[in-house]
């Protein structure tokens, strides 16, 4: 099979054409309506006593729906031991079990039951049940182009919850799919297929399939099934109409689904406008090949060949930051909030969002601010801060994916990453903050200009200059659980985004003292955190949500994609995520010696090496191993030959956070 990403010139299908319209069926954002949803609430309040009829039973508690005893013995039961009988609750286990074959209206009904019940409706894979069996599309969140992200429309869409998709509706849907059906392939003659119109929000579209390979094409006419995904309805869209998608073509192979062919759009080519409005593949497989009975994809009853599209909007989310923001927060990093989120097409240019920017803040002028990127590098141990500088590159028209903003660095797998806007437009500057060592407090201060402010020396003498102090000390600050580096010399040169913490030095204070006075005033701000965590996990009346995750990653340095990546691994269940996580794990981390993924304890980082890493029991054994693993596609696989890691390399010692 051919796979040619091409934009292809073809005329606008018009009644002349040799072509016909299917019988396709076609899926859209929705894929049902239940009008009876629009009005749930979430405590289930809007189906009243009706609903709880049917939950009738639970504890036994209705003497007049439940008849306990015959009629004639009446006067002969004892009314104390009736009453006792009556309150007698269900197992817990056995509802759970019950829950299970309920519909979202049922599972609302019991979560107003009682406290035991309400807890047990918030379990996941009940709602997935629900949500997969209404809405089919959602089975497919794994898109091929994002491998990392496997529950990409579930937290993009609806912050994690399944619950949340049901009760609004799915209506943040962007998926849709449609199905195009070829009778009697082998002696199909038309020159083009045009599908049924299928709709996602305000974007329309439809399927050309061209049964015997595109005509434009020579070299596929007569020789290859070629299918595009077209835009249509372009007249009625306003001049500068955009739309960003992905999308998989499929021929179906109607008894081994395995055996399917699939082509898969490139998330660099997923731009749809006025000019390029369609995309596909010339050659999704060939001819012959189809007509052949003995491979078994033209069905038995009519020779009848299933061609499918699915097609998913992408979009981007820009979290921005401002200094304000971290002026009003207190404590380590610089706190998790953006004052608003953009949302705008994944294949904008840089130019496209400073236009959003305008629009968003007209009191500011663009043009004279500096836009920033947050990056994360982890392996090192350094924390998020912004620190590239998307305004000085001049690569305006070009998309930001994939360029400026590269994907796992700058921009996470669901398609979202943190901007701060400087209207001071530094061109490179240090964070600082001042510790008060009598209260305790952690106080951000503002940024300085690298250029002038190179030292903690320059930043005391210059920026510092308070009465009475003796002397300032000053350390930068690091991710947890580390906190802070060692004492900083004050002539040592600090790098852009450092952020440096300065506190006094009482007198015939030795530098030593100094530094366990700060770390204990650090560790104390982490050591909240960590009884936060606690209390959220133990709170009974509370539903962890990912969100909640998310927010407390946010304060502890952890990296949202490797909160979302473990919330896979616990079945999307955020109780769940959180228990992991503060079993002191290493997050996205895998040993190169055993492949132990997630590992706990200390792990061992190589300073010659290229993210090579060990856990505490192999670094311990110092043996040299000739493999280490490498993630292909989004998944750990061991690669051989490898040699280059010796016993006598430096390792730097990394702690997880709630390491004990």
């Amino acid at each position: 099979m051919t796979n040619t990403h091409i934009h292809v010139l073809i005329p606008a299908p018009s009644r002349q054409d040799n072509q016909v319209h299917s019988p396709s069926s076609v899926k859209g954002a929705g894929d049902q309506d239940d009008p009876a949803v629009d009005d749930i609430d979430d405590g289930g309040d809007a189906y009243g006593s009706n609903q709880m009829d049917m939950m009738e039973g639970a504890t036994c508690a209705d003497a007049d729906r439940m008849q306990l005893y015959a009629k004639e013995d009446d006067e002969d039961m004892d009314e104390s031991s009736a009453s006792a009988a009556a309150t007698v609750p269900l197992p817990v286990e056995l509802v759970s079990v019950v829950m299970g074959f309920l519909d979202g209206a049922g599972l609302l009904a019991c979560a107003s039951v009682n406290s035991q019940w309400h807890a047990q409706t918030h379990r996941p894979h009940f709602w997935k049940t629900v949500c997969l069996a209404r809405w089919p599309t959602l089975r497919h969140q794994l898109l091929p182009q994002l491998p990392g992200a496997p529950d990409y429309d579930l937290i993009r869409l609806y912050g994690g919850c399944w619950k949340t998709c049901f009760l609004l509706n799915h209506q943040k849907s962007q998926m849709a799919e449609c199905s195009v059906l070829i009778p009697d392939f082998a002696q199909c003659s038309v020159d083009r297929i045009v599908s049924e119109t299928f709709t996602i929000h305000d974007h329309h579209f439809c399927l050309w399939v061209f049964p015997r390979g595109n005509p434009h094409e020579p070299e596929y006419h007569e020789k290859s099934l070629s299918v595009y995904l077209v835009l249509t309805d372009l007249d009625k869209r306003p001049p500068d109409w955009l739309t960003c998608a992905v999308f998989t073509l499929s021929v179906v192979h109607p008894t081994d689904p395995s055996k399917s062919i699939e082509w898969h759009s490139s998330l660099n080519d997923n731009k749809f406008n006025r000019s390029l409005y369609n995309w596909g593949v010339h050659s999704l497989g060939d001819i012959a090949f189809f007509k052949h009975k003995a491979n078994g994809f033209v069905s038995n009853h009519g020779g009848t060949l299933h061609v499918t599209a699915r097609v998913r909007l992408m979009s981007m989310s820009f979290r921005l930051h401002v200094e304000e923001s971290f002026v009003a927060h207190e404590g380590l990093g610089l706190g998790a909030a953006p004052i608003r989120t953009l949302e705008l097409p994944f294949c904008c240019t840089l130019a496209d969002l400073l236009e959003a920017l305008g629009d968003a803040f007209p009191a500011l002028a663009i043009a004279q601010c500096r836009l920033w990127s947050f990056s994360h590098t982890v392996l090192t141990g350094q924390a998020k801060r912004p620190r590239k500088c998307l305004s000085a590159l001049t690569q305006t028209s070009t998309p930001l994916f994939g360029s400026l903003l590269c994907d796992g660095t700058d921009i996470d797998a669901y398609s979202s990453t943190d901007l701060f806007l400087d209207p001071a437009c530094l061109d490179s500057f240090v964070f600082v903050k001042v510790l008060d060592r009598d209260t305790g407090t952690l106080r951000y201060l503002g940024r300085l200009r690298l250029s002038v402010y190179a030292t903690p020396a320059a930043i005391a003498a210059g920026f510092l200059a308070y009465p009475h102090v003796h002397l300032w000390h000053a350390v930068k600050e690091e991710c947890a659980p580390q906190l802070c580096s060692a004492l900083l010399a004050p002539d040592e040169t600090l790098a852009p985004a450092d952020m440096v913490i300065f506190a006094v030095s009482r007198e015939d204070e030795s530098p030593s003292e100094w530094m366990d006075g700060v770390r204990r005033a650090l560790q104390r701000y982490l050591d909240q955190r960590y009884e936060m965590a606690r209390a959220l996990a133990a709170n009974p009346f509370h539903v962890v949500t990912l969100a909640d995750v998310e927010a407390l990653g946010e304060l502890l340095d952890l990296p949202r994609f490797r909160i979302h990546s473990v919330f896979s691994k616990c079945g999307e269940d955020a109780r769940r995520t959180l228990l992991y996580i503060m079993e002191g794990r290493h997050l996205g981390f895998i040993c190169d010696a055993c492949g132990e993924t997630d590992f706990q304890g200390p792990r061992y980082n190589c300073r010659v090496c290229s993210d090579y890493d060990l856990c505490h029991g192999c670094y311990a054994h110092s043996q040299e191993v000739g493999h280490r693993y490498a993630n292909v596609d989004g998944k750990w696989k061991r690669v051989a030959n490898f040699d280059a890691h010796k016993r006598d390399h430096a390792m730097t010692h990394v702690l997880p956070v709630f390491f004990k």
